[in-house]
């Protein structure tokens, strides 16, 4: 027997639970569409939702790296606008020395020296940049040894000393060997008999020793009546010995009984600078000698030094005193020196090295110069020394440590440095240590530890010059203060002290248009593809939500007409029960 009750049937419980689904699907679409998510927890989805998150957490580490980014690239054009200040004032100098209307240009260099101070000590944020306490430091250095150290960058612990391999000497006689000897020799690789004979020239027996390097692990070279063994690998573990069988093989070095070892090289955890100088670099030079002191004959000549070039006229019995100042008053422009001693009037080059270059050419007259290749052309040398364990004596492109006259530049596993040694300095120079704590340090990658350092050199006066002289000097009572008789000098400083700004500048430059900028351009691309992507996940298709919203509406209205239905047959069948017999 089926129960009509005037309660809610389980029809109509569905009816209704279908009826609250849909009505909130409604009212979610409306709020989907107000707020343009549909990711509102994970409960929507999971998937989505973790993805999201995890986008959001790059693009937040993205956005603060282009912080850093913006601090960098604010402190870099903040430097290079106040070097070009620098410059400006520096001009200004050099146009006052040479003004042909400008009696006393000291008061003019004054002023100009005392901006350029200003504006190197000048703040940006309550912090100072070009004064030098934002540059990599520098101890230990003697200025009688060292003249400039600049740093671009540290890395890994230095190198002071390279592993070396183990040697033995052998000592011949008008080059070569002077008894019949059979040896055994040992290497790390193994061992092999030789048979050497009396006579037999040196280069024979390094070539003999050497078609069994394979065999031995070690290696000859000759100079002069020297043989010298050497094992092909290096530092404490490799060993080379020599045991003579048979006649006489004398040979020195090691434990003086026919054995050595390599020695292992010495590592700096603190990076440094060591070694020694063993060939000081030279000038260009050539010498006139004259007579009583004086010019023997009239001439005319082109001096041509590094710098450029100038035309002269000498005449005879000229005073070689006169004929120094003379060309002294253009150094500036030549970068050549000149010096009367006696009957010698010396021209050499301010440079140093295989760069600098000196050339007099006679057009007219007499004017022998000694020297040079004997032509009137001289070629100054460069230095030749070992730092950190390497030999550094000449300029290879592809080589990262070079010499230029007494500076050597370094590139070694992340330290970059440049040292300039005193001129005739040759000897061990003290240990330098270099710091990088008080460098400005910058995030500009989103790496963990990825950090980039920018040291700023002092560009005060006392620090911007060259081997004439600092800028300083040219102040009121310093050394080279201004008079009609030296002006020369003060150019040749100005000179320098522009050169020594172009390599500063060019360091900033390099790091605001390479490491800044390069960062700024791959950074705001990420930035921008991670939005795009956390906008992909969460912007929702307006057509298809409002055909979805539309959806579920008609679907309340549907359920809601499904329940009117069953209300009215509810209702007639209870009129229907009224009217039966026998029911009253």
């Amino acid at each position: 027997m089926i129960r009509i009750s005037s309660q809610i049937c389980g029809l109509e419980r569905t009816l209704l639970s279908d009826i609250c689904d849909s009505s909130a699907a409604v009212a979610y679409g409306s709020l989907q569409k107000a707020i343009a998510d549909r990711i509102d927890d994970s409960a929507d989805s999971p998937l989505a939702f973790v993805a999201r998150s995890g986008l959001q957490t790059k693009l937040q580490a993205v956005t603060d790296t282009l912080y850093e980014v913006d601090a960098a690239s604010l402190i870099a054009a903040e430097s290079q606008i106040t070097l070009d200040l620098i410059r400006s004032q520096i001009g200004f100098m050099r146009s006052a020395l040479l003004a042909e209307q400008n009696a006393d240009p000291q008061a003019e260099i004054d002023a100009a020296l005392a901006e350029v101070d200003r504006l190197a000590r000048s703040e940006v944020n309550n912090r100072t940049f070009l004064d030098g306490t934002r540059d990599f430091q520098v101890a230990g250095q003697i200025a009688a040894q060292v003249r400039e150290v600049s740093v671009e960058s540290l890395g890994a612990p230095t190198s002071l000393a390279a592993d070396q391999p183990a040697r033995l000497f052998y000592a011949g006689v008008d080059r070569r060997i002077s008894t019949d000897a059979v040896i055994t020799l040992s290497g790390d690789f193994g061992s092999a008999m030789l048979d050497l004979t009396q006579g037999q020239s040196l280069f024979d027996a390094a070539a003999e020793i050497n078609s069994v390097m394979a065999t031995t692990g070690v290696q000859a070279t000759t100079s002069g009546n020297q043989l010298t063994l050497e094992s092909v690998l290096q530092g404490n573990q490799a060993s080379i010995a020599v045991t003579v069988d048979f006649g006489m093989f004398a040979v020195s070095g090691g434990n003086g009984h026919g054995v050595a070892r390599g020695t292992d090289g010495l590592v700096s955890q603190q990076p440094s600078i060591a070694g020694a100088v063993l060939k000081t670099a030279t000038p260009a030079s050539l010498t006139y000698s004259g007579t009583d002191a004086q010019i023997t004959a009239q001439a005319s000549l082109v001096i041509a030094g590094p710098v450029g070039s100038v035309s002269v006229s000498v005449a005879g019995g000229e005073q070689l005193t006169d004929i120094a100042y003379q060309l002294n008053a253009y150094s500036h422009e030549t970068g050549v020196l000149a010096k009367a001693t006696g009957n010698d009037l010396r021209l050499t080059t301010v440079s140093y090295g295989g760069k600098a270059t000196l050339d007099i050419v006679v057009d007219q007259g007499t004017f022998n110069v000694s020297g040079g290749n004997g032509a009137g052309t001289s070629h100054g040398t460069d230095a030749i020394a070992e730092i950190n364990g390497r030999l550094i004596s000449d300029n290879h492109a592809a080589n990262p440590f070079s010499v230029d006259g007494n500076r050597f530049s370094i590139d070694d596993d992340g330290n970059r440095f440049t040292i300039e040694f005193a001129a005739n300095f040759v000897g061990p120079f003290q240990t330098i240590t270099l710091s990088d704590a008080q460098t400005l340090k910058f995030q500009l990658s989103t790496a963990a530890g990825d950090v980039t350092t920018l040291g700023l050199p002092s560009v005060t006066p006392q620090r911007l010059g060259g081997p004439s002289g600092m800028l300083a000097d040219l102040q009121t009572g310093g050394p080279l203060a201004i008079s009609q008789d030296d002006e020369w000098q003060a150019l040749r400083v100005i000179d320098e002290a522009l050169a020594q700004l172009t390599r500063i500048e060019s360091r900033i430059d390099a790091f605001a248009d390479g490491a800044v900028a390069t960062s700024a351009a791959f950074l705001s691309g990420l930035k921008k593809s991670i939005e795009e992507s956390i906008d992909h996940l969460e912007k929702i298709n307006e057509a298809e939500a409002t055909l979805l919203q539309e959806q579920n509406r008609q679907l309340s209205d549907k359920v809601l007409a499904s329940l009117a239905d069953l209300s009215e047959q509810r209702s007639r069948i209870m009129q229907f029960i009224d009217r039966l017999p026998g029911l009253d």
